[in-house]
């Protein structure tokens, strides 16, 4: 089958690939609820995201080169590949930066590699969804436009306009400091101790209580009485209306921060687009399981920095991002197939 200047040959999907992955994917999640969270250390799970990662590249690369004779693809799907390469090595470069020590990754040099791979997803979006459809519909605008404007002045809010839960993580841990890489609870005392280090602070004398997580979450975290337990969260890093100073670093960091929020959601809003379009074409099959993996991963970018406001929990976004980079490579893979 012959599409404009591409030749193509037709091969669904095996929906059993796509199940067993789901599995895999709520079995990982499920597992990497129970590994506890060392920052400056990389467990197993987030090694097979950095693969998957390196894997959706790869696959990129070479269906690019399968797609060389079309005036469109051959550089979308290069972009794509360097893309999730560039991805890749940023996210090494940070975890290499936290487990040395070495300078505070974000902003740092891993946004040099990680800025790109956003700008290359649009670019590959754009490029195919173009192809196939010249004018976007109104309510296609509706999506690339409100997506991300929602999205980014949520963000804005939250991080603007401070909330106070009683009893949240973020109110417990502000009791909290670490000497020699132990956690302790602050904990007020009228009384001398011979359990307990303590320490006294302005003629208040606090006992240090050592604390030990056993999972990625926080002990603290109160819990609701729902089916399903909800996290109170507290956001207070700006006041609208009262001038804060911070230094040029912060504004970097919060900046950089936006645009990625920005530029995430708006992937993902061409991904949605993508998918209708791509459904009608003679390669509709593969085109739009490569758009739900760009969406996963992107819906995984979304989580991350919103969970990252206040600290960050692996168990709510990796399982986004892994399961999105291996159903991009599956797709990749179709593709190398079908060409």
């Amino acid at each position: 089958m012959k599409n404009n200047d591409v030749e193509i040959s037709q091969s669904g999907i095996n929906y059993a690939i796509i199940a067993i992955m789901f599995v895999g994917i709520i079995a990982f999640s499920a597992m990497n609820m129970y590994e506890p969270q060392i920052n400056d250390q990389p467990d197993i799970f987030e090694l097979i995201f950095y693969i998957s990662q390196f894997v959706a590249g790869i696959f990129g690369v070479i269906v690019a080169k399968k797609y060389w004779g079309s005036k469109v693809f051959g550089k979308a799907y290069l972009a794509l590949g360097v893309g999730f390469i560039l991805a890749g090595l940023g996210s090494l470069l940070f975890v290499y930066y936290e487990m040395n020590e070495i300078v505070n990754p974000f902003p740092g040099w891993p946004d040099l590699l990680i800025g790109p791979y956003f700008l290359l997803l649009l670019y590959h979006l754009l490029s195919c969804t173009r192809y196939f459809k010249k004018k976007f519909t109104r309510n296609d605008k509706i999506i690339v436009i409100l997506i991300p404007l929602s999205t980014v002045i949520t963000f804005i809010m939250i991080t603007s306009i401070p909330a106070y839960i009683p009893g949240s993580t973020p109110e417990l841990l502000s009791e909290h400091i670490v000497i020699d890489d132990t956690l302790f609870k602050l904990v007020e005392t009228d009384s001398p101790s011979t359990k307990y280090q303590q320490v006294t602070v302005n003629d208040v004398t606090y006992n240090l209580i050592p604390i030990e997580f056993s999972t990625t979450n926080y002990e603290q975290i109160p819990e609701t009485e729902f089916p399903i337990k909800f996290i109170p969260i507290v956001f207070s890093n700006m006041v609208i209306g009262e001038f804060q100073e911070y230094d040029f670093d912060y504004w970097l960091g919060y900046g950089l921060t936006v645009f990625y929020i920005s530029i995430t959601s708006l992937n993902l809003g061409f991904a949605i687009i993508g998918a209708k379009i791509f459904h009608q074409t003679v390669l509709g099959s593969a085109w739009s399981l490569l758009t739900v993996g760009i969406a996963l991963i992107a819906i995984g970018d979304i989580i991350y920095y919103f969970n990252a406001i206040y600290s960050y929990d692996k168990t709510l976004d990796l399982p986004f991002w892994v399961f999105g980079h291996f159903v991009v490579a599956y797709a990749l893979y179709i593709h190398k197939k079908n060409l």
